[in-house]
Parts: C-alpha cells; sequence; structure tokens
C-alpha cells in the first residue's frame, strides 16, 4: 500500500501510462474496468508473450489467466478430443 493518497494516485497514473503504451503498441488489445478495482485485458501470443506482459505489472496487480478460444478454435479442439476418444 502506499504511504499516502498523493503516492497512490501517481502509481495509478504510472501504471495506466505503462497500460496506454501497450494498447498504443498493439501488445494489448484490450483493457477495461470494473468497479476501478476489478478489470480485464486481452493480450494475445504465446504463454511468453503473456506472461512478459503481465510481469511488468506485478507486483502491483494480481492476476488470474484464461485463454480464450474462437469459434473456430474451439470447435477445431471439440473435433480432436473426439478424435482421441475414438482411438
Amino acid at each position: 500500500m502506499p504511504a499516502s493518497p498523493q503516492e497512490a494516485v501517481k502509481r495509478r497514473l504510472m501504471l495506466m501510462d505503462m497500460v496506454k503504451a501497450d494498447l498504443s503498441s498493439g501488445k494489448l488489445k484490450e483493457w477495461g474496468t470494473f468497479n476501478g478495482k476489478d478489470g480485464y485485458s486481452i493480450i494475445e501470443g504465446t504463454e511468453q508473450d503473456v506472461i512478459s506482459g503481465l510481469l511488468k505489472f506485478m507486483p502491483h496487480v494480481l492476476y488470474e489467466v484464461y485463454p480464450i478460444l474462437s469459434a473456430d478454435d474451439y470447435i477445431a479442439a471439440v473435433k480432436e478430443t473426439a478424435e482421441a476418444m475414438q482411438a
């Protein structure tokens, strides 16, 4: 926790500058907050790309990371699973 409200504001704005830079560069596809406390971001790439994108925000931000599949990727996974079950 920051020692003062002023330090908290300074830290949050610093983090938001980092978010805006990642959005501008395309590393971060989307970012949003629900209530000023919780939020989400979308990073496309390999697992290494995702971890690299998140590490710079630690320890200021805690994450739960979930892979997201497109409809086509999900269909391919279902078909692959069905084929494996028949083998």
